[in-house]
């Protein structure tokens, strides 16, 4: 992943944030989803304090930007969203 393209997702990210009323989440999702892979949006949402519709809506959103990867059940960091959070951690 270049910086152009790291800065890029981050930017979008940072976007997707700034317009939630209760903040930033998108970091906090995916970090989230890393750590309890193929999980259902149900218990995802429990650990995260969220409502699950709002956070499968979302997660289809990171999906999208090719950072999630939707399984039968739950979801997992795909290759791209975990060189954008190693690049994140490393900053």
């Amino acid at each position: 992943m270049t910086i152009e393209e790291f800065q890029k997702i981050k930017s979008r990210l940072e976007k997707m944030d700034s317009l939630h009323k209760q903040g930033p989440w998108t970091d906090e999702v995916l970090l989230c989803i890393k750590d309890n892979p193929k999980v259902r949006a149900a218990e995802l949402a429990l650990k995260l304090n969220m409502e699950k519709q709002w956070l499968k809506i979302n997660i289809r959103k990171l999906k999208n930007m090719g950072l999630t990867i939707s399984h039968e059940v739950g979801y997992s960091v795909s290759p791209r969203g975990q060189t954008y959070l190693n690049k994140l951690m490393s900053d």
